[in-house]
């Protein structure tokens, strides 16, 4: 089931990659090292990113999903730079700062100290947030990327 989830996201990827959007702003070649990940946003309302609860599925390559004791996720408000997580065990919020058209940042992480009985996916989870710095949104995906456009973090909307 998990192979079948990760090809059908590729597989959109893909798509979205062949698709001329006339909206778009200049689009950059990726350097990424995953060739199905698009190097740009796919243009739309902030709504996209901002506002929508997205449910954590992957990190760093790891399926996530019921490994923890409560679901993990990321919110980004809409009307502020402020953004709420769940690490799986501790709230985390902080500020997101953005930059171009797909570069993001998190900064001023404030989680709580819960004590966790998944305390290396907790950790993992916030040391995983301070390195992002690219986003990509197609549909209802939401991938997360470090320095150089690798994937780290992949998110679906709830």
């Amino acid at each position: 089931m998990k192979y079948l989830f990760v090809y059908l996201v590729i597989s959109l990827m893909s798509c979205a990659d062949r698709t001329t959007d006339t909206s778009a702003q200049s689009t950059t070649p990726t350097t990424s090292p995953v060739a199905s990940i698009p190097s740009k946003v796919i243009s739309g309302p902030q709504s996209t990113l901002s506002g929508t609860y997205w449910k954590l599925l992957e990190l760093n390559g790891q399926n996530i999903e019921g490994k923890t004791a409560k679901e993990m996720y990321l919110a980004i408000d809409p009307s502020s730079p402020q953004f709420k997580s769940h690490s799986g065990c501790n709230l985390v919020t902080g500020e997101v700062k953005r930059g171009g058209t797909d570069q993001m940042w998190f900064i001023n992480l404030l989680p709580t100290t819960m004590e966790c009985n998944t305390p290396d996916i907790d950790s993992e989870f916030q040391r995983t947030l301070e390195l992002i710095s690219f986003y990509k949104v197609t549909g209802r995906t939401l991938v997360l990327s470090k320095k150089g456009n690798v994937p780290v973090m992949t998110f679906m909307a709830k």
